[in-house]
């Protein structure tokens, strides 16, 4: 496994090295352990293997003051047996979890027939990532049998229209689904069978196909590139919106509107000599972690990004919902003090 010099603990941090003008530091050693690993065979709900199934090892970790289940940066593939290894990890507690690629989407629907497919699974043989059992890997150690079967579920269709503020079809603005209520499932973007977003049509319609039953937030964002003159652009007219969905059937004739959202503005203020070079941006992030309704735009030249300019000034539009606001980029030797509105001290805290 990966260490850092005086590393003493897994996934924490390491001891920094000072080093004077012409010092020769010595004694630098790093002991490095082999790391433990976590084998079993994926199987369908008749105990048959199943090929190409991605299954990955998770962990708990705090992201934005909330807890999370985030990917441990391993992942494998079954083979024509159905088995799987995992190599390379941390001694820890992790939650196992194995999904259909991408590129295997269940058969072809029509009205006569429902589609069906496997949800993601976590072990041992649960769909509800709050009943999963975690497994404990020591130093070294190699965990066999770690095996499970996919829950299979009928698939649901979502369909319906997205308007804007003005009563106009939202053409070319895309629909995407997340796990809403995960018991800590962290940023995770839906992956339903390949079909994880779709584009709204010129008249307005989207479908989405292939999503497994359960809680899920629908966003729909709208991209600079589909609106032609970005010069011209009264940049608050991107619109976007968030609608949370509880799926057990196919759900028609939703209908979506969406909004441009509002600005945040203000200044930076540096205490004493401010550096020459301005390098800091402002960014909003939501609390949980979690994708913003707009993740893809607040970087965006359309949005200004929140770049901060010469005299201060900056600017971020398009925000909604509770949002932790600070920096990126701070120069050396520099930290953030604090953010304040209207006087209150908001640095540690959402702001909705």
């Amino acid at each position: 496994v990966s260490l850092e010099y005086g590393q003493a603990r897994p996934f924490e941090a390491g001891k920094p090295i000072d080093i004077t003008a012409g010092q020769a530091l010595e004694k630098v050693d790093f002991s490095l352990p082999r790391g433990s690993a976590i084998t079993g065979r994926i199987t369908d709900e008749f105990g048959d293997p199943i090929t190409e199934v991605q299954v990955e090892a998770l962990r708990y970790q705090y992201v934005n003051g909330a807890r999370q289940l985030v990917n441990a940066g391993r992942s494998a593939q079954t083979d024509d047996l159905g088995a799987y290894r995992i190599f390379g990890l941390m001694p820890g507690d992790y939650i196992v979890r194995a999904s259909m690629r991408p590129n295997m989407p269940p058969g072809p629907r029509n009205a006569d027939t429902e589609s069906t497919g496997y949800p993601g699974t976590y072990y041992p043989g649960v769909t509800d990532v709050g009943q999963a059992q975690p497994v404990t890997a020591t130093l070294g150690q190699e965990l066999s049998s770690v095996g499970f079967a996919l829950v299979p579920a009928r698939l649901s269709r979502i369909s319906g229209t997205v308007m804007g503020s003005g009563g106009q079809p939202l053409a070319g603005a895309m629909v995407m689904i997340r796990a809403r209520g995960s018991n800590g499932l962290g940023p995770f973007r839906m992956n339903i069978m390949g079909n994880g977003g779709g584009q709204v049509r010129p008249d307005g319609t989207f479908q989405l196909n292939n999503v497994p039953p359960g809680e899920y937030v629908l966003d729909v964002q709208q991209r600079p590139q589909n609106i032609r003159n970005l010069q011209d652009l009264n940049l608050s007219q991107l619109e976007f919106a968030s609608m949370p969905v509880s799926v057990s059937a196919d759900i028609d004739n939703l209908t979506i509107v969406t909004s441009p959202g509002v600005t945040v503005s203000g200044r930076i203020a540096y205490q004493g000599q401010a550096p020459q070079k301005q390098t800091v941006q402002v960014v909003a992030v939501p609390p949980a972690g979690g994708p913003s309704p707009i993740g893809m735009l607040l970087n965006s030249k359309a949005l200004g990004g929140g770049r901060v300019s010469q005299d201060g000034t900056f600017e971020l539009r398009g925000i909604a919902g509770p949002q932790i606001i600070g920096v990126q980029g701070m120069p050396a030797g520099w930290a953030l003090k604090s953010v304040t509105i209207d006087g209150v001290d908001i640095t540690d805290n959402p702001y909705d």
